[in-house]
């Protein structure tokens, strides 16, 4: 019988339920607290793990027909976990400016990415 490693499962919950979540919220801090031009990337990031997160949901919620959901659903399912670093790649965008304030969102979401990944590698051996 198939039994699945825990490290597996793990990176399955990971992967739809926590990652995208984590990385929304911290779009939407750095979109409320960022002052300028750092307010562009985290709306981005901030759209982008949105629509991650409505597509995860939309079938619990009965919207998961139409052209929109369904080519969401086939990116999120053929990209894998590389599709989650995009927005993580346009809140690190935001890093490079002086103006923004706290810079522990940077910092956690970078440990938050760096747990991802390595559960991502982990769960490949």
């Amino acid at each position: 019988m198939f039994e699945p490693s825990y490290t597996l499962l793990a990176l399955l919950i990971v992967r739809r339920f926590v990652f995208p979540e984590a990385v929304m919220i911290l779009a939407l801090l750095r979109l409320i607290l960022g002052k300028g031009w750092v307010r562009l990337p985290a709306a981005a990031a901030f759209l982008i793990a949105g629509a991650m997160v409505a597509t995860v949901f939309a079938p619990a919620m009965g919207l998961a027909h139409g052209a929109a959901y369904i080519t969401a659903a086939r990116w999120m399912q053929t990209g894998g976990p590389a599709l989650l670093l995009v927005p993580v790649g346009f809140l690190l965008v935001g890093a490079l400016s002086r103006r923004r304030p706290w810079p522990w969102v940077e910092i956690v979401l970078v440990g938050v990415t760096l747990a991802f990944c390595a559960l991502w590698i982990v769960a490949q051996f």
